[in-house]
């Protein structure tokens, strides 16, 4: 039997899904190799859908996220311990006490209940961070949050796991980056679907398709910067046209940027979607990708899924998109952060070369399968577990066995923890001590359930007993009104009580 891991999912939204949540869907995916995997999601949404396509256990339970984490300030750690007074928390609880996991599993940084509430219960706490913790005065207090609560630490990158290291004990951390893999029936339908596509959108085969693809559009994922490249690349190649996909989750920027593009008079180079499912029509339609993200991204799963179908990419240079790009052999293609000039200069090439253009697309393919593809990924994730094995023997014991009663919460951190200072967690939690007096409460309400339900079946018997031998009632009054609708009054006796 395999030990079981439970997985909490901080989104899921329904129209769309998600760099985070197609990671976390792989990752259980592949994880189900060793564990017996529980998704867990806030909502119904895209996410559980697919899960549950794929034969993965799904449960629906919302509990709240604390954004802070991400942005760390000085009320921080207080914030964090006052999630343990929020309605979710005991369900949560309950939740883990009840499913009996002997893993959990939390994903990004801002899904900070699941993992107080497993380690309250005494179940160890895998933690999969996504994103850059800002770094500020404060960060060190979400390194100590994410300390106390997990057993383990997962960054997506390298990019990740830098302002967590000075505050993690050494050997509870592991980089485990991003896969997507490509199936060679889409690859050979890549261009089939290129054409119609490119039809639908009246995309002509002489033109050069330039793409930007965002789940939600805001400020800090840079359209404006590719609007900016896209009008002066207009004036300077006629055969250019762009595709948008995202929705717009800050509706003064967006209307900011496409203000711009219908005042340049080029908006009829400009394609609009809020959404695409099939990633195989997006990257076939498009000649070139641009990621101009404007804040330090854990990983660039975007710029990942173009280098994969075998398309140019162009990116800003910081955070974990800059590590893709460098591992790829694609340093070329970073651009300064804000600097539309230098993107403008990338794609101009792209045009200008179509040859280079489809060369460039291939070694990108090729490089990124032997580094992100589905092969590597599973043989770190595999290296993972083989460490856990090592380490941590206790997860891939039989399944635990839980006390009914709770026991007593894990205290908060002391006030006098220094910034810098290391909160060391125990390798092997402790179980919580059984709690007698809750125990004898569920023993005693066990007691009347049984009690209450041998009252009622005996009242049961009684009942048929009663009918078997008394005579029917005569019906009168309303009781007549009742069986007559019912039907269960002979015809006579409906004409009698009519002629009353």
């Amino acid at each position: 039997m395999k030990p079981r891991m439970m997985l909490f999912s901080h989104v899921s939204n329904a129209f769309t899904i998600t760099g985070a949540e197609r990671l976390l869907l792989r990752f259980c995916q592949e994880m189900s190799a060793y564990f017996d995997c529980v998704l867990v999601a806030p909502v119904e949404g895209k996410l559980t859908a697919e899960s549950r396509k794929k034969g993965i256990t799904v449960e629906i339970h919302a509990f709240p996220l604390l954004y802070n984490m991400y942005t760390p300030y000085e009320g921080l750690e207080h914030e964090v311990e006052q999630l343990r007074n929020d309605p979710f928390f005991e369900k949560i609880v309950h939740l883990i006490r009840s499913s009996q996991p002997d893993l959990v599993l939390t994903n990004t940084c801002v899904n900070v209940l699941p993992a107080m509430a497993a380690k309250t219960v005494g179940v160890p706490v895998v933690w999969k961070i996504t994103e850059v913790i800002r770094t500020n005065e404060h960060t060190a207090a979400a390194v100590r949050v994410l300390d106390r609560y997990s057993d383990w630490v997962i960054g997506i990158s390298h990019t990740v796991l830098t302002p967590l290291m000075r505050g993690l004990p050494d050997g509870k951390t592991s980089v485990v980056e991003p896969s997507r893999s490509i199936s060679a029936e889409e690859l050979e339908q890549l261009s089939l679907v290129r054409e119609k596509k490119r039809a639908q959108l009246g995309l002509k085969g002489s033109h050069f398709c330039v793409g930007y693809i965002s789940s939600f559009i805001y400020e800090a994922k840079g359209l404006l910067y590719f609007v900016e490249m896209a009008l002066k690349l207009c004036s300077r190649y006629p055969q250019c046209r762009f595709w948008i996909i995202g929705k717009p989750s800050d509706s003064i920027y967006y209307s900011q940027c496409i203000s711009m593009i219908r005042q340049s008079g080029y908006s009829k180079r400009f394609i609009l979607t809020s959404f695409e499912a099939s990633l195989t029509k997006v990257y076939g339609v498009m000649d070139a990708v641009v990621v101009p993200s404007m804040v330090e991204e854990g990983f660039g799963l975007t710029a990942l899924e173009g280098l994969m179908y075998g398309r140019p990419v162009v990116a800003f240079a910081q955070g974990g998109l800059a590590e893709l790009m460098q591992q790829t052999g694609n340093a070329e293609f970073l651009v300064e952060p804000g600097n539309s000039d230098g993107l403008v200069a990338s794609v101009s090439r792209f045009i200008s070369n179509p040859e280079e253009c489809r060369a460039i697309g291939w070694r990108n393919r090729l490089e990124a399968d032997r580094i992100y593809g589905l092969e590597a990924y599973q043989g770190k994730l595999r290296g993972m577990v083989e460490r856990w094995m090592n380490e941590r023997p206790q997860w891939f014991s039989p399944q635990r066995l839980y006390e009914a009663a709770a026991g007593p919460p894990i205290q908060p951190a002391e006030a006098e923890v220094q910034p810098n200072a290391v909160v060391q967690d125990a390798a092997r939690p402790a179980q919580p001590a059984p709690n007698k007096r809750g125990t004898a409460r569920l023993r005693r309400k066990a007691r009347l359930i049984r009690s209450i339900t041998r009252r009622g079946k005996k009242r049961s018997r009684l009942s048929d007993r009663r009918k078997r031998r008394l005579p029917k009632r005569a019906a009168t009054g309303r009781r007549k009104q009742r069986l007559a609708r019912k039907g269960r009054m002979n015809t006579g006796s409906r004409r009698k009580g009519a002629g009353r």
